[in-house]
């Protein structure tokens, strides 16, 4: 018998967008690799965004729902549902050490200024930190351990507004709180924001993890879907399997190898 996975690949499966269950057969695909277990956050239980946001930023919000998933593992991948992971990317656990919080900062490229404006407009509602330069990172791609626990009881403290008010709050506490930051690069978490090295295809088809974030960069998705799933499936050795997703428009069937 196996033993219980100690770590955790989560992700938030909130609503009916359906790049929401896409990217799950490559999900599975890098639990199986490395021994991690497979969550998904299914239910709304989290009541800490304000009246006047938007639904997607409500569900946002469902993402502190990590902090319950970390009283059962050590520690946790979380990766947004729009996200594909490569079959060459490294274990990040083997990365980012368990008293860090692994992270890559979006505060780059022309809307960078959208980023400072989120500090300034926290700090104004938060509270200053007065602690010099603040940098931003994307919370769609993060590896927290238990020892971050407090970070998503949103219980004890008031929560920030915004363009994207659960992001902005989680990069808040993690500085007023000192919590030490595992900076990866851009290739753990490729976003629009790097320019060409998302735009053109085979630029952004090397990074380990890619992030699809925003309705413009869903076709990129879409075509890279099915390379990562054969990539997946041609690493397999051990007769691992790789579940094909049902695309839009496609013929709905799935696919399982090695079996």
């Amino acid at each position: 018998m196996k033993d219980k996975p100690t770590n955790a690949l989560v992700t938030l499966n909130v609503g009916s967008k359906p790049e929401y269950t896409l990217s799950h057969g490559v999900f599975r695909a890098y639990c199986e690799r490395w021994g991690l277990a497979f969550e998904q956050i299914t239910e709304t239980k989290i009541r800490a965004a304000p009246w006047f946001t938007n639904k997607r930023q409500r569900l946002s919000f469902e993402k502190y729902q990590i902090g319950e998933l970390l009283d059962t593992y050590e520690r946790v991948l979380y990766v947004d549902g729009d996200v594909l992971i490569r079959a060459e990317c490294p274990n990040v656990f083997d990365i980012v050490a368990p008293n860090q919080i692994g992270c890559v900062f979006e505060d780059v490229g022309p809307n960078a200024w959208k980023r400072r404006e989120e500090w300034k407009k926290v700090q104004k509602r938060l509270g200053p930190l007065n602690m010099g330069e603040l940098r931003y990172f994307n919370a769609g791609v993060m590896v927290v351990s238990r020892e971050h626990r407090e970070l998503f009881d949103l219980n004890l403290r008031k929560t920030a507004h915004g363009r994207w008010p659960d992001q902005t709050t989680f990069n808040y506490y993690v500085r007023k709180r000192h919590y030490g930051v595992c900076e990866l690069g851009a290739e753990f978490n490729m976003l629009e924001c790097f320019g060409e090295d998302f735009s053109v295809d085979k630029k952004r088809r090397k990074a380990y993890i890619i992030h699809y974030a925003g309705m413009p960069n869903k076709p990129y998705m879409m075509a890279d879907l099915p390379i990562f799933e054969e990539e997946w499936e041609r690493r397999s050795e051990r007769g691992a399997s790789v579940q094909r997703s049902s695309m839009p428009g496609g013929p709905g069937t799935s696919k399982r190898s090695g079996k």
